[in-house]
């Protein structure tokens, strides 16, 4: 069965619905946006094809966000992979990092996840192919995770109310968002890993689409956690005046995706202002998208004709006829322009004679030919005495199937150059006129009228010159016997005309002959002299005939070498745009090379274009070479400073790119390992290392009894980096809960009050749960855990108190309770008798101090703290969020 249809028609959860029903095998394709998705179904359940590369990485973000994976845990992943040669997945798997269920359910969440982008797109078409496999090349299936068709009905049912509140707010994937509050303004219990991944990447610049991609999220969980930040103000959308200005900075700092991105909203908001349109058509050219680049250089053209902007629209559709000839609308336009003003394009490279023509034979080929005689007759009729090109236009006509417009031309050239007695030439276009239409009406009046005005001057000519030449014959016979006539011949020997004639100064030669000739009429020495002249005038004729098409060869090998370099100088532009200054430079100097349009080279300047690129390089290659020296004598402070240099005045430079900067780290204690991510080997302190430029490196030290310290270094902002150890919690731990409240401590134990509805006993010493306890009839806690005689007093929010065992949980006893229980801010300060204090920071740094305030030992925590208490016996517990810590303090603390 093959079934299609539109999905702007028709819902995916009845396409979905129909085909369970009916427990139909084969491949569901979804095409939407370009893309197209396939999903298969088995007869009862679903399975998604996902790519092997792509999606286990999807995979693994989610188990991030969620916590199931810690960085440290990753990293030892990562460098593993190589030698064990299995996925990070597995080598996580291994590790004992997380369980084959845990990654197997997290397949199943991110591939209901794309499927459920599914159901939201109305502007997609879908082909069912029954008993047929996906043929996605590259996807595999893995039945290990079926998905419940059901389920994801009634999900994708949910979200898709879910949508109609989120569009309120974010209207569109290229929506752009800015930062207007803080993170803490969400409520902890809302603020998920994903809220965090989306709110660290709004930048005012990036689009919804552009999130989506950044962060590994799918469209509804982004648009979802937009919608819920801009609901609280917390961020704003960008209005379009700020998009446009930012969308021009974008291209000035050769941005031009960034820009691009912000261009696509501004018009999707209404922008049509024509300088709008020009920043979109540079942004295009500058990624080589030649033809969106034309379609907006075309509006341009467009708005400045509306506006009355006639050469300025001319303008821009040269611009276009040099990027793309092939479009027809702005030659066309071209063609009307130059006809409307023919002044404007006489200092340009425009050829109006050639681009009619071409135009003409392109219009024919797109089967438009009555705009192309159209085009045709305007022409020549711009052109009324050019006898030649009305024969080339007349020629096209016909070839065009428009005979008539063809002898309308010829006729209308025809007889202007009669009236103006170019008679040859009017009989060549009426013979012309005759092959086309030999009954035209007058037209053998006119022919014969023509033969008979050319005639007379060619037989009188001819008799003329017939007659000279006798005349001359017989009286240099009669001379010949006089002794003057051999002194002729013999001033006649002396003339070497041929060096004249191999200079190619033909006129100086032939003068020079007629000079004797006249010098010396009647001898037959002048009549040697005249056969000599007619001679060198057909040689001249031949020589001039040579150097004519010498010089057409040399005018379109011209032609092309300029058209090379203005290529050339393209190619170099584009390359300049994203900083391949290399390739530029090459391009620069090839132009200057082959160009031979010194207006053209004024204009453009290629080369000194190139000069200023030589330059530097040059001074960025010299900085690099002083950089290397520096590095070979391990003169690191040095090397730093002139890689910084070389960053900062020479960013662009092929050797700034691959740059590689010294960094001095150093332990406190000397004896910590340094480790930096992507080296496999650590480093004793201090340890020099090569970071890589335009990267934010990951530098940690560890040290057995110490709390691993990690930093985020950035290459070219410091050269020496100290990382200061402290001491490690004494026991570590995360409760399977939330905790709502500090907890109650009682008899070595502590009991918490946690979000689940559970009252949880830990023991103080190991940091195991002792047991739990959910709370009666779904209650939920209305306070922190308290301790009275009958044991541990819990209220409740129904206004119960109960009250619970401390040994195993078990209830005691319960009452009705009006009054709230009191509450008390949680504290970070606790107090070791009179003489030692422990106070903890948020960023989980833990400090004993003595009584007069000096700091005695520091701690630190794998996580923010929010509360911390007193254990009896010594020592304190901290925690926040799930995280759990005991900390001991040092012999000396009881003293």
């Amino acid at each position: 069965m093959a079934l299609t249809g539109d999905l702007g028609s028709i819902d995916l959860a009845n396409v979905f619905q129909m085909l369970q029903l009916s427990q139909k095998s084969g491949t569901l394709e979804i095409r939407s946006r370009g893309a197209r998705t396939e999903v298969y179904l088995d007869g009862e359940s679903i399975l998604y094809p996902f790519d092997r590369d792509a999606f286990p990485a999807k995979v693994l973000r989610l188990l991030m966000r969620a916590g199931r994976i810690s960085d440290d845990a990753l990293a030892k992943a990562r460098a593993s992979t190589p030698v064990k040669k299995r996925d990070v997945l597995a080598v996580l798997i291994s590790m004992t990092v997380v369980t084959e269920d845990v990654v197997a359910n997290a397949f199943r969440e991110q591939m209901e996840e794309e499927v459920y982008e599914l159901f939201a797109d109305r502007d997609a078409t879908f082909e069912f192919r029954e008993n047929e496999e996906p043929r996605g090349h590259g996807k595999v299936i893995d039945a290990r995770y079926r998905l419940s068709g059901a389920g994801l009905l009634m999900e994708a049912a949910r979200r898709l109310d879910e949508w109609g509140y989120i569009r309120e707010k974010v209207s569109s994937d290229l929506c752009v968002f800015e930062v207007a509050g803080k993170i803490e303004q969400v409520p902890d219990e809302e603020r998920d890993g994903a809220l965090v991944d989306v709110f660290a990447n709004l930048d005012g610049i990036r689009p919804v689409r552009a999130l989506v991609e950044k962060t590994g999220l799918t469209r509804f969980t982004v648009c979802k956690r937009l919608a819920q930040m801009a609901n609280m103000r917390i961020i704003y959308e960008v209005p379009l005046e700020v998009i446009t200005e930012r969308a021009r900075s974008c291209l000035r700092d050769q941005r031009a995706m960034e820009g691009l991105a912000l261009l696509e909203r501004a018009f999707e908001l209404g922008a049509a202002e024509p300088r709008v349109h020009e920043m979109a058509a540079l942004a295009y050219q500058a990624l080589n998208r030649v033809g969106d680049a034309c379609r907006h250089h075309s509006m341009v053209a467009e708005a400045l004709e509306r506006a009355g902007d006639r050469r300025g629209a001319a303008e821009v559709h040269l611009r276009v006829r040099d990027l793309m000839p092939t479009d027809v609308r702005s030659r066309e336009r071209l063609v009307r322009h130059w006809l409307d003003e023919p002044d404007f394009f006489a200092s340009t490279k425009y050829d109006p004679e050639k681009e009619s023509i071409e135009l003409v034979q392109i219009l024919r080929e797109l089967g438009r030919e009555a705009d192309a005689c159209k085009v045709l007759v305007e022409v020549q009729a711009h052109f009324p005495n050019d006898a030649r090109l009305t024969w080339k236009l007349a020629d096209l006509a016909v070839d065009a199937g428009e005979p008539k417009s063809a002898v309308s031309m010829l006729m209308s050239c025809a007889d202007e150059m009669l009236s103006q007695r170019q008679h040859s030439t009017a009989l060549r276009l009426y013979r012309r006129v005759r092959s086309i239409d030999p009954q035209h009406e007058g037209l053998d009046l006119r022919i014969d009228s023509c033969e008979r005005a050319a005639r007379p001057v060619r037989v009188v000519r001819g008799g003329t010159v017939r007659l000279v030449v006798a005349s001359v014959v017989l009286i240099g016979a009669a001379f010949a016997f006089f002794t003057h006539n051999s002194e002729a011949f013999a001033k006649l020997a002396e003339i070497d005309t041929e060096e004249l004639v191999l200079a190619g100064d033909f006129p100086a030669a032939i003068g020079t002959l007629d000079a004797f000739r006249n010098e010396h009429p009647v001898t037959a020495a002048a009549l040697v002299a005249e056969e000599r002249i007619r001679e060198l005038e057909a040689r001249r004729s031949a020589f001039e005939q040579e150097q004519a098409r010498f010089g057409d060869l040399l005018k379109g090998e011209s032609e092309r070498r300029q058209r090379s370099a203005e290529r050339h100088y393209t190619e170099a532009m584009q390359r300049l745009g994203v900083k391949e200054l290399t390739g530029a430079l090459d391009g620069f100097r090839q132009a200057v090379e082959l160009a031979n349009d010194a207006r053209w080279l004024e204009v453009n300047k290629p080369g000194q274009k190139a000069a200023e690129i030589e330059g530097y390089l040059h001074a960025a290659q010299t900085t690099f070479q002083e950089f290397e020296a520096a590095r070979t004598k391990s003169e690191w402070a040095r090397a730093h400073d002139l890689a910084v240099t070389l960053l900062r005045d020479h960013p662009d430079a092929p050797e700034a790119r691959k740059l590689q900067i010294p960094v001095k780290v150093t332990a406190d204690p000397a004896d910590a390992d340094i480790e930096v991510d992507g080296v496999a080997a650590p480093f004793k302190s201090p340890a020099i290392v090569m970071l890589p430029v335009g990267r934010v490196a990951t530098v940690r030290a560890r040290r057995a009894g110490s709390a691993t310290q990690e930093v985020r270094v950035a290459p070219d902002s410091t050269f020496e980096v100290t990382l200061h150890l402290d001491r490690a919690p004494d026991t570590v731990a995360e409760l399977k809960a939330l905790p709502l409240f500090p907890p109650a401590l009682l008899d070595r134990r502590a009991f918490f009050a946690c979000a689940n509805g559970r009252l949880v006993a830990i023991d103080v010493d190991t940091l195991a749960e002792a047991w739990g306890r959910p709370l009666p009839e779904l209650e939920d806690f209305a306070g922190p855990v308290e301790i009275d005689e009958q044991g541990l007093k819990v209220s409740t929010r129904s206004q119960k108190v109960i009250w619970f065992q401390p040994e195993n949980g078990d209830e005691v006893a319960r009452q009705r309770d009006v009054d709230a229980p009191p509450r008390t801010a949680p504290s970070l300060s606790v107090e070791l008798g009179e003489r030692w204090t422990l106070d903890g920071e948020p960023d989980g740094r833990i400090e004993l101090k003595d009584a007069v305030g000096d700091v005695r030992a520091t701690w630190r925590c794998p996580g923010a703290l929010k509360w911390g208490v007193a254990v009896p016996g010594g020592g304190a517990l901290f925690g926040g969020g799930k995280l759990l810590v005991r900390v001991i303090p040092p012999k000396f603390a009881g003293k």
